[in-house]
């Protein structure tokens, strides 16, 4: 308590700028909330949006021509939640730096010390770190399998791709989740600095503090969060080019291509002995 008198007396002064770091604070926390809930919003419609393509997936071509525009939605939703993802991204990184900034017109020298001293902000709830590693792996070999598939093969391939992103996409929903419990976990802190006794503020360190630990969360899951969209959205990119390698009317322009290219080197052929014929 005297540790806390102390700080009060000697930073009082700093107060008011303490107070306007902590309500930005307060606005990049439900901003970056709001970011997340989009993003799980669009992870589900994907997720609901795939889960109709396995049905199409058969070694007939023009049933895989309907899936193309499935996969390519699917890839804008990818690429819309890659915006999201470093918006919370950006958000948690402001969020650390206006918190250090809170503290340090609160408080400065022995006192900061002392302070920071009492701990890092963890709390025994918190979660591990999120890590997409082993779900990226996994979501490769699909891809692999399905590229490397014929015709014939893609009505197992494909099947079991589907299923696979499917079961994948879920994760979406869990990473947007933990961050949105961050988000809310951080507002809830700033709420009641912001709302509170001005002089109160300095004594509210180890809130700082814990609120730096719940951004630095929220930083490394939206990270992995951003790692696994890119690679679905790499994914989704690759499968729609070999899709559209099976249609029909694509292989026929590259067979009348061919053959187009092959009468051209037997007319040159052809006319090769009478070119010959006017150098002698």
């Amino acid at each position: 308590m005297a540790l806390c008198i102390q700080i009060g007396c000697c930073c009082v002064q700093g107060a008011q700028k303490a107070l306007d770091n902590m309500t930005e604070v307060d606005r990049l926390a439900k901003e970056a909330s709001n970011s997340a809930q989009r993003c799980m919003d669009v992870g589900n419609t994907l997720k609901n949006g795939v889960a109709g393509a396995g049905s199409s997936m058969s070694p007939d071509p023009m049933m895989l021509m309907k899936i193309i525009p499935i996969f390519t939605d699917a890839k804008g939703y990818c690429d819309s939640m890659v915006g999201m993802a470093n918006e919370v991204v950006q958000d948690a990184i402001q969020m650390v730096d206006r918190v250090n900034d809170a503290m340090d017109n609160c408080i400065t020298g022995t006192c900061k010390q002392l302070c920071c001293a009492g701990g890092d902000g963890a709390d025994a709830s918190d979660p591990p770190p999120a890590n997409v590693g082993p779900d990226i792996d996994d979501l490769e070999r699909l891809k692999d399998a399905f590229l490397s598939g014929n015709l014939l093969a893609i009505a197992t391939t494909g099947v079991d791709a589907v299923q696979g992103i499917e079961q994948k996409a879920g994760i979406i929903g869990t990473l947007t989740q933990a961050i949105i419990d961050f988000a809310t976990a951080t507002i809830k802190i700033t709420s009641a600095i912001v709302g509170g006794n001005i002089a109160e503020i300095p004594a509210q360190v180890s809130k700082m503090i814990r609120c730096i630990r719940l951004s630095d969360m929220m930083k490394q899951f939206a990270e992995e969060l951003l790692r696994l969209v890119n690679v679905f959205a790499e994914l989704f990119k690759a499968m729609i080019d070999k899709l559209n390698s099976l249609n029909p009317l694509a292989m026929a322009g590259d067979a009348a291509e061919m053959a187009g290219d092959a009468l051209g080197a037997v007319g040159n052929l052809v006319g090769a002995p009478a070119g010959l014929g006017k150098m002698f």
